[in-house]
Order: structure tokens, then sequence, then C-alpha cells
């Protein structure tokens, strides 16, 4: 009953103030950068011209060039690419002679910063364009509708990504405008090519649990199954639909990260850390691409992180219901995360200010909140003879 009771507590605190106090950080916060990225974003579809007209010219000057070449029999990735490369042509020869004087402001003042800006920005921006186009593919399209509708949608997600590249930024920080777009770029390469891309054989291994849904199984636990099968669900049976999960929790993973880095350092190296983190072939691949317990547990990880940081040196107590939510939720995704379990005891143990938690009564509550979210492992596992612990 004193158990029930509290958990009763937990219930009622978490209503009434722990979700409204993230809630409103996660809001701030996500204000914060929203502002700071449309300081930085031009709104124009075609970078730099805000000329309608010229950006419609550019547009048609790209689809005629690569779907003339394809129709030639070429690849359609060289076909893509030359129209890019013409597009590109063609907007700097109508700067050249003045007919388009709408130019906007580029990412550096010297001529060598310049093109080098201009070369990435292709480099990206092609990239996007090639796994728009494979994705559209996969899906079943035929070559031809493929190539232009991957084309123009490209377009329009350069325009809120790669076009960054060519944009000086407005912040007083030069690192903070180059944190958000490494981040917004590396988001978009994520997104389209999630469909772009075969399934690697340990991605087919977790897509047969989801064909067989269950609590638990021998090896792992459930939530990578019950994400594909979510995936699956909402986008079909297709590599984008399989790994869509992945893309939502690397997502998630990023923003934690960045809230956990603001506790202790300030927003720029906030934003330049987070920037990086995605940049590392692990987080890059491994949380928001590639679906994987290690997606899912990478989320869990940095949140028990979050909160066991806000528990134990801000001395937040309500945070310990976090600690116990993420810890639960990184079992569901692989037991490795309990290594996290004694750490954070012996930390407590050591530091004499969080030693007063082991008298109060919330990281208990945490450890109820942590078994609950973990208990169909639990229940699958006693009725398999702890298959999973043997």
């Amino acid at each position: 009953m004193e158990l029930c009771s509290y958990f009763c507590v937990y219930l009622e605190q978490t209503k009434s103030g722990l979700i409204v106090d993230c809630l409103a950080k996660d809001w701030t916060m996500l204000q914060t950068l929203k502002q700071l990225y449309l300081e930085m974003r031009t709104p124009v579809i075609v970078p730099c011209t805000e000329n309608r007209g010229v950006a419609g010219l550019v547009i048609s000057a790209d689809l005629i060039v690569s779907f003339g070449l394809f129709s030639l029999g070429h690849s359609i990735a060289f076909s893509h690419f030359s129209g890019l490369v013409a597009a590109g042509v063609l907007l700097l020869l109508l700067h050249r002679f003045g007919i388009d004087n709408s130019t906007t402001a580029l990412s550096a003042i010297s001529k060598t910063k310049r093109v080098l800006s201009v070369l990435v920005y292709l480099l990206v921006q092609s990239a996007i364009r090639g796994g728009s186009i494979a994705s559209l593919v996969n899906l079943g399209l035929s070559d031809p509708v493929a190539l232009i509708g991957g084309i123009l949608a490209a377009s329009l997600i350069g325009s809120y990504s790669s076009s960054l590249l060519l944009t000086r930024y407005r912040h007083p920080s030069g690192w903070v405008g180059a944190g958000i777009t490494l981040a917004v770029c590396i988001f978009a390469l994520r997104l389209v090519f999630l469909g772009g891309m075969e399934l690697i054989p340990q991605e087919t291994y977790y897509w047969n649990y989801a064909q067989h849904l269950s609590p638990g199984y021998l090896d792992h636990p459930p939530l990578v199954a019950a994400t594909i099968y979510t995936g699956e669900a909402l986008f079909g049976h297709n590599a984008f639909g399989t790994r869509f999960g992945a893309f939502v929790y690397g997502f998630i993973f990023i923003y934690i990260f960045y809230r956990y880095a603001r506790l202790q350092v300030d927003q720029s190296s906030a934003i330049l850390a987070s920037a990086f983190a995605m940049l590392l072939p692990y987080f890059f691949m491994g949380t928001g691409f590639l679906i994987a317990p290690d997606s899912p547990l990478s989320m869990a990880w940095v949140m028990a992180l979050y909160f066991f940081y806000l528990a134990l040196v801000d001395d937040e107590p309500r945070a310990w219901y976090g600690v116990g939510l993420a810890m639960g939720i990184g079992m569901l995704s692989k037991y490795t995360i309990s290594l996290l379990a004694p750490a954070a005891l012996l930390f407590i143990i050591i530091d004499p200010k969080a030693r007063r938690h082991l008298l109060r009564k919330e990281p208990y509550i945490a450890v109820v909140i942590a078994i609950l979210v973990f208990s169909p492992v639990i229940y699958w596992n006693a009725t398999n003879d702890w298959a999973s612990f043997a």
C-alpha cells in the first residue's frame, strides 16, 4: 500500500510539476532555435536569387538538361548532376551580365571562401538530389518520374537546408550559424536517404522481429520490433517505413543532447557540440539512420544522463521520475543501459551532496517506474524460463 501511495504521489507531482516544467523549457528552447534558424535562412527556392522568374528559369533548365541527358541513355546519376551544374552555370551567367541583380549575401566575403561555400553547397545538394531520386525509385516510381520528382523535392528540401551554406550568418558568433547549418543538412541527408539505401543484414534481422510482435525476445527487448512495425504501418513495407523510427529517435536524441549540453555550457557551444556529435559515425548512422536496438538506446541513454544531471548536480528531486522513465525505455531497447545504474549509485555514495538522495523517496519511485516500463520483458521471461538472462 505504501508503494502504491508513493506511485500516486509520483503521478500527481509529474502532472503538476515535472511535465509542465519540461514542456515550458522545451517550448522556450525550440522557439530560440527556430528564431536563430529563421534569422539565417533566406526564403528562396533557388539560392542566390530572390527573383521568382529567374528561379523558375533555372529550375526549368535543370529539368530540361537532366531529362534530356537521361533520354539520350545516360545514367540517372550523371543526368541529375549535370542538370545541377548547368543550372548553377546559368544562374552565374545571369548574375554576370546583370540580368538578375537580386543576389543574396554569400556566407563569406573573400573570393576563396565564397568559392568553397559554393562547392560545398553543390556537394550537399547533389547528395540530397541523389537520395531523393533513389528513394522515389525504391517506392516504385519509374526512373523518369523519379528523376523529375527528385529534382523538385531536392530543390524544396535544399531551400531549407543546403542553401544555408550560401547565406551569411547574422548571429554574432559564426559558429552558431555553422552548427545550425551542419545539423539541418545532416537531418536533410538522413531523411532523403532513409528509403534510398537497401537494408543492411542487421536491419533485416530486426525486421523479422517486427513480423512476430512479442513483449520479449531471446536476445533483445521488443522496442526495436515495435518501432519497425509502427513505421511500416504508417509508410508501408519499404526501407523508409522500416527506418522511420530511427530518424525520429535521432531527432529526439540530438535535441536532448542539446539540452544536456546547455546545462553545462553556453548556447553557442551547445549548438556546436550537438552538430559535431551528429557527425560521429555512430551517431550519424547508428542513432538516426539505421534501425537497430542502438537507435532507441542512444536516445534513452542521453535522456537518462540529462535527468541524472538534473537530479544529482542541480538537485531537482522530480528529475528522478525522468530517470526512471529513461531507464525503462532503455531497458526496452538494449540491456546495456543497466550499466548506468551502478555508475550512478557509486557517484551517490562517493559524493556527499548526492548522498542525501538515498534518504528521499524519488530515487525509489524512479526504480518502480523503470520496472513498470520494463514489465513486458519481465512478463515474457517469466513465461519463457527467463530465456533472455539464462
